[in-house]
């Protein structure tokens, strides 16, 4: 909702994220409380969650990353990866329609 809390939080969490898209290209799906990835293969569900602190703190990363991972990657049938992946394709939804400002939150 626009608050200075949640804009300060996305800052500090922005610069991991920038970090790992800068270095590797992509955002693993698991990591330890350390920053030590923890696998080695990705998920939208993980990477929706970058590009939501990029909308926030960082368009211009937040343009790469939907191009790369997002717009390019869904499928006509309205999904992305595995389309019986349940849980990715709620966050990608979601993540993709707040991105987009297609999910009108109050100021």
């Amino acid at each position: 909702f626009n608050s200075k809390e949640a804009t300060d939080y996305l800052s500090r969490v922005e610069p991991f994220f920038k970090s790992e898209w800068e270095h590797n290209g992509r955002v693993l799906a698991i990591y330890d409380m350390t920053g030590t990835a923890r696998v080695s293969y990705e998920s939208v569900s993980t990477t929706v969650g970058a590009l939501s602190v990029f909308s926030v703190v960082n368009q211009d990363l937040a343009k790469e990353v939907s191009q790369s991972k997002f717009m390019s990657s869904y499928k006509e049938e309205g999904y992305w990866g595995d389309k019986n992946n349940y849980y990715d394709q709620n966050w990608a939804w979601l993540g993709t329609m707040l991105y987009s400002k297609g999910l009108l939150l109050p100021n």
